[in-house]
């Protein structure tokens, strides 16, 4: 007599299984390192936007800069200049000896970088500096002329308040944006501007229980305003993207984690199925996410909502597969349980998986590339559980059966109902009324369906970068303090093309039509 197929090929699909463990891994731990948010990488090549874009890189190539500030930053505050020194080192002359000149206090010895260490700021201005150097230049204006020059600029309107522009170097970009802002930070704290870092106290236990009270605690309350450095700018916004895309992975993936295991517990009230559920749902994320990094793609903040969605779908048809097996046990026994309970669940457990992958598949069609690579990625990883669920996780179950469950159906009871625990006593009441009312029920549906159709056409769309984050988030803060302090953080470029062949403007009138304008 044959074997069942499980009975046959149960531990060749776990070699595979574990051969590739560890290719998920590191690719679901690349692709999150692959992190990256630039909004300027959003539309596709070939739009109109991004080749004027490109043009105009090619031909005014402009530099990075971050704009920072802090309470107490004003024309006279000590520490502003102490931070632009810091920043970028003012050359010493030639023959001074350590400790000589105006600007070789012991402060310059501690800014003296490592030559491993990347060159990330080419050149600061503060509002001071500019102001001595305006004065200097037109020694004609009046200090209020110049500080009305310089109002919303790097002055603020009580003509009092002021900040700093650092322009970035080359090798400040890409990876080494955020430790660019943590460099920031840190020369601050060695200027008594940012608050010194908290070292973790405590051991593993008692720092990962202050995490998660920390993470509720955000969750229910927000976020608190942190003292110290504001930053702005767009390097600033990429890396805000970056960690809130992070934030929000660990947010999901916790909530997840929490609500998964939470309803395979209260299905199946046994750990041994719980576990063997939450890893089929582990193995079938980590396709997803790893299928970026082999695909030889990058990771970015909308992509990192995939991971969540791919976990509970698996989770679902897991526990689906499960009752499938336990409803062929209670009917036949232990025997061939695994086959049957596929045979009547494989075709429920496609239709929803292909159907959820063609809705996310459609996001392809989107001209916004992270929510195409999401659509991609996310069609493929829910397409992917249905591998691990059908193969990996009935092979789990060969080897771990229900053996409690068999031994609970003798011969006289595998035609009796089993006896109704409160999950399906629930769902049999509702189930019952649903059938009962049909008529009402549907026209319920129907008319809530009606009423938030019309909140369709009071979508509103919003180009604003701002509007990706949460009121509470750090940048926020940062951008409505510099804002209300100093000025309007629009950074533009605007090009003014002169025809040749219609108008004949020398240099000298192109300049004046450039200052009209």
């Amino acid at each position: 007599m044959n074997q069942p197929f499980f009975a046959r090929r149960s531990f060749a699909i776990m070699l595979i299984a574990v051969f590739l463990m560890p290719f998920l891994w590191m690719g679901s731990v690349r692709t999150v390192r692959s992190n990256r948010n630039d909004v300027r990488d959003w539309l596709p090549n070939d739009f109109q936007e991004t080749a004027v874009h490109r043009w105009f890189q090619e031909h005014f190539p402009h530099e990075q800069f971050v704009l920072a500030s802090w309470e107490g930053c004003t024309l006279d505050d000590d520490r502003l200049g102490l931070l632009a020194r810091k920043l970028v080192p003012p050359a010493k002359p030639e023959g001074t000896q350590e400790g000589e000149g105006p600007e070789a206090p012991a402060t310059l010895k501690s800014v003296q970088h490592p030559q491993a260490e990347p060159r990330y700021f080419k050149s600061v201005y503060t509002g001071r500096s500019l102001m001595e150097e305006l004065q200097t230049r037109y020694p004609e204006l009046t200090e209020e002329e110049v500080l009305g020059r310089l109002e919303g600029t790097l002055i603020g309107k009580d003509g009092y308040k002021t900040c700093l522009v650092v322009t970035l170097t080359k090798e400040a970009k890409g990876k080494n944006l955020r430790p660019m802002l943590e460099k920031i930070r840190e020369l601050a704290r060695e200027c008594d501007i940012e608050p010194p870092k908290k070292a973790p106290e405590g051991n593993l236990f008692t720092r990962g229980v202050d995490n998660a009270a920390t993470f509720f605690g955000e969750l229910v309350f927000g976020r608190k305003p942190k003292e110290g450095i504001k930053l702005g700018g767009p390097p600033v916004d990429n890396v805000a993207i970056d960690v809130e895309g992070e934030r929000t992975l660990f947010r999901l993936a916790g909530l997840s984690l929490v609500v998964g295991l939470g309803i395979s517990w209260l299905c199946f009230r046994s750990l041994r199925l719980t576990v063997l559920v939450f890893f089929t749902a582990i193995l079938a994320t980590g396709t997803g996410m790893a299928a970026v990094f082999f695909s030889g793609e990058t990771c970015d903040a909308v992509l990192l909502t995939m991971p969540s969605l791919v976990f509970v779908l698996a989770i679902s048809a897991s526990i689906h597969i499960v009752n499938y097996y336990h409803d062929s046990i209670r009917q036949n026994g232990l025997s061939g349980a695994i086959e049957h309970g596929l045979v009547l669940g494989w075709k429920p457990c496609t239709i929803a998986a292909v159907t959820t992958a063609l809705g996310l598949g459609s996001l392809m069609m989107s001209h916004v590339i992270p929510i195409a690579k999401f659509g991609t990625y996310s069609a493929f990883g829910v397409l992917a559980t249905l591998f691990w669920v059908f193969l990996f996780l009935p092979a789990c179950l060969h080897f771990w059966p229900s053996r409690l469950l068999c031994a609970e159906q003798d011969t006289q009871q595998r035609n009796t109902p089993a006896a109704d625990t409160r999950i399906l006593r629930l769902w049999r009441t509702v189930g019952g009324m649903v059938i009962r009312r049909h008529a009402l029920v549907s026209a319920s549906c129907l008319l809530v369906m009606v009423f938030f159709a019309f909140g369709v056409a009071r979508i509103k769309t919003s180009v604003k970068l701002m509007k990706l984050f949460s009121s509470d988030a750090e940048i926020i803060d940062h951008y409505g303090w510099l804002e209300h302090h100093i000025g309007p953080l629009v950074p533009m470029e605007v090009v003014l093309r002169v025809d040749n062949q219609k108008c004949k403007l020398s240099f000298v009138d192109r300049m004046r039509l450039a200052e009209h304008v």
